[in-house]
């Protein structure tokens, strides 16, 4: 394909998208190659949703190179508040690849949001969630799970998750705009999600007083979905997982781990906080590929062959932009730029 046309072709899927806000970025070796937006920029602030997991999970990374913890220890040895059967069996690495049998959201989801619950509300009703399976032996995706991350890290480090992730990940990489929450952004400053059709979870135009949009969601931080960052800051976190060797925040082995599939023995490709699936960003079967999505309308996955970090934010939910935006822009991004040889 001509370079004209890639970009005639992208052009196209993002007019006719339907999306009020995007921006696009693309780097290959440290340099763009791809910059697209729609009343937007590289620098414009989003709610990344649970791309959020995957900063989470480095904290807990930096957390295990320090020597605090230890992937393989229960969470009952640092968190003494979970009252289920068996939590004294779920370990902080089923935390991290959602195989601890914690459902997806805790009991009372929806009336702690309602009433603008805080995150020890949540926390509150995750400790008496009930396991929906035995802890190591299946999959299942878990908000609850890096609910319980965020209390492991504070109180390991005795330091707020926000705060402990600005010394350790955000400033070391240079993410000036990212934040659990707001940080240093004002909300109107921040690109709102076309919440026109969502899930009650997330609330609706109506929900104004908690739904993704608000105040009170925004400032939240929530851990498996509160981060709020620009296109760029996404760049730099997942470039800094090319370079291993060079990892400016994580060990090599911690950094490695991220990416090594931990649960072949279940069939899935799910590293530590990354998703490993290539069939879900989607790109060639077979091709080494970490990445995350978020419900808000956001990806990012980076190709390790190729050096190639994609980064697309939108404002239309990705239950709505997946098949019409985020995917086809994926494989015509994949094509143009990341064969190799």
């Amino acid at each position: 394909m001509q370079n004209e046309e890639f970009s005639a072709q992208l052009q196209n899927l993002l007019k006719t998208s339907g999306a009020r806000h995007a921006a696009l970025l693309v780097e290959r070796g440290g340099k763009t190659v791809c910059s697209m937006n729609i009343r937007a920029s590289t620098a414009s602030p989003f709610l990344i949703a649970s791309i959020t997991k995957v900063i989470t999970a480095t904290a807990v990374m930096v957390l295990v190179d320090q020597g605090a913890v230890s992937l393989d220890d229960s969470i009952k040895k640092y968190l003494p508040e979970p009252a289920q059967v068996n939590a004294d069996k779920i370990t902080i690495r089923h935390l991290l690849t959602h195989t601890s049998g914690l459902p997806r959201h805790v009991p009372d989801n929806v009336d702690i949001r309602k009433r603008q619950g805080t995150l020890r509300d949540f926390y509150e009703s995750a400790t008496n969630a009930p396991l929906i399976f035995n802890p190591g032996s299946r999959y299942s995706y878990s908000n609850v799970g890096y609910l319980l991350l965020r209390q492991l890290v504070e109180r390991v480090s005795n330091k707020s998750l926000g705060d402990f992730t600005l010394n350790h990940i955000f400033m070391p990489l240079g993410m000036t705009g990212a934040a659990y929450g707001l940080g240093y952004n004002k909300l109107r400053e921040t690109v709102m999600c076309e919440l026109d059709s969502m899930k009650a979870y997330a609330g609706t135009e109506a929900d104004e007083a908690w739904n993704w949009n608000s105040q009170y969601w925004r400032s939240l931080g929530a851990p498996w979905g509160g981060v709020i960052a620009s296109a760029r800051d996404m760049i730099k976190f997942m470039t800094s997982f090319l370079t291993l060797d060079k990892h400016p925040v994580l060990s090599r082995s911690s950094a490695q781990a991220m990416l090594t599939n931990q649960l072949e023995r279940l069939e899935k490709k799910q590293g530590l906080g990354f998703n490993l699936d290539s069939s879900s960003f989607p790109v060639s079967a077979g091709t080494s590929v970490f990445g995350h999505s978020g419900a808000t309308g956001v990806t990012t996955w980076a190709h390790v062959e190729s050096g190639v970090v994609f980064v697309i934010f939108t404002s239309r939910p990705y239950s709505l932009s997946k098949d019409t935006i985020i995917k086809p822009i994926s494989k015509l991004v994949f094509d143009e730029f990341c064969q190799v040889g």
